[in-house]
């Protein structure tokens, strides 16, 4: 089945950040974040990503995915987590001395509309026909947190021999995930009724083969081999047993989605 929301340790099959595989990604590693989201009926967990402008001011935006924050109240209840993992590649090494900020705002998010079923039935509520959201946090990032700007790439096709998200399955510490199979356009998959996202705008990773994602993965970017953000974990079926089929909300179509600033990723 499609993945959720986590709430339990991750399995033992991720590689924590400070293993051997996660070496060439200890700079980068500073962008990644958790978040706990509280809303009025349920708190759970996703990855965000700390990202930069195109004027490079250091600006305190989360990229994150429409699923997971959608709405201010959300955004305003949200937890962000800087540096939670282990102190080396043991999950019995500790936990650094992470940090925390909370509260932020909506920068941009995906565009919604009404969903018609196949039966012409015409849905009261609104989705998001895409999956991100950047938030700006209302406060900047102290130095001492170690934050790291990732820089976005709208290509479609360069630089993907290899692909890798860092994240928090789970909620638990910072782990990483490597792909060495070639991406591919796709369309997220219909059976899952909650989203309605448009046709073509996310991209296949068939297989895992270094760890895998879980719940609490959802809102992780996905990297190129020059270390830039280019997709963002909408879901899949990927889990401990069977690492395959995860779906990736293309950044190239969120960048300029819609006529409205408020829900394109290169207007803020």
């Amino acid at each position: 089945s499609i993945k959720g929301f986590g709430s339990r340790a991750a399995c033992s099959t991720e590689i924590n950040i400070n293993c051997d595989e996660g070496q060439a990604f200890q700079d980068i590693k500073h962008a990644v974040v958790l978040l706990t989201i509280d809303t009025d009926t349920e708190t759970f967990v996703c990855t965000g990503t700390i990202v930069n402008n195109t004027k490079c001011d250091q600006t305190p935006f989360i990229l994150t995915a429409a699923h997971c924050i959608c709405n201010e109240e959300a955004a305003n209840n949200t937890v962000i987590y800087f540096n939670y993992e282990n102190k080396s590649c043991s999950t019995t090494s500790g936990v650094t001395n992470y940090n925390s900020m909370t509260g932020a705002t909506i920068a941009a998010t995906a565009p919604k509309k009404k969903y018609t079923d196949r039966s012409g039935r015409s849905s009261s509520k609104e989705y998001p026909t895409m999956d991100f959201t950047l938030l700006r946090l209302k406060k900047s990032i102290p130095e001492d947190y170690q934050p790291y700007y990732a820089g976005l790439s709208i290509s479609e096709t360069d630089n993907l021999s290899s692909v890798a998200v860092i994240h928090h399955p789970q909620g638990d510490t910072k782990k990483i995930s490597i792909s060495r199979n070639q991406p591919y356009q796709d369309s997220y998959p219909a059976e899952d009724n909650n989203v309605h996202y448009n046709n073509f705008c996310h991209w296949h990773i068939s297989r895992w083969n270094v760890g895998t994602t879980e719940g609490g993965s959802s809102g992780c970017a996905m990297l190129n081999t020059k270390k830039q953000v280019i997709r963002i974990l909408s879901g899949g079926y990927a889990d401990c047993k069977n690492p395959v089929n995860d779906f990736f909300e293309m950044i190239s179509k969120a960048w300029n989605s819609s006529s409205n600033p408020a829900n394109q990723l290169k207007s803020p």
